[in-house]
């Protein structure tokens, strides 16, 4: 897996940075809400991180409420591409077993299937 370019880590901090000034919030009140310490959240908005810790920048957009979507729009798809699949996901974080895996999967592809017909 890569990183970003610069000019992706500037637009990427650019848009963390406007959408956390617009919800008027101070970088410490949002690296309060993240769990990172302040200077992490400046740095990215810096556009300093080329390879940011993916856990962190979902945290970082689940806070600002920003579509995970325009977070990879901004970054050509980092954060989707940093993220583990959702079987290793589940597999780590919560022990799921292969046959509970399975079931999630499957309850997956019937929502996406749903959502894809509804599609225009």
């Amino acid at each position: 897996m890569g990183g970003m370019t610069e000019a992706q880590a500037k637009k990427l901090g650019e848009l963390l940075m406007h959408t956390r000034e617009k919800q008027g919030l101070s970088l410490r009140t949002l690296a309060e809400r993240v769990g990172v310490d302040y200077s992490w959240i400046t740095r990215i908005e810096q556009g300093a991180f080329t390879n940011p810790a993916a856990d962190r920048l979902a945290r970082v957009a689940e806070a600002l409420r920003i579509d995970p979507a325009r977070i990879d729009r901004a970054s050509h798809n980092y954060l989707a591409d940093s993220l583990p699949s959702v079987h290793t996901y589940f597999r780590s974080k919560e022990k799921a077993s292969p046959e509970e895996i399975a079931e999630i999967e499957a309850a997956i592809r019937k929502i996406r299937a749903t959502h894809e017909r509804r599609k225009p």
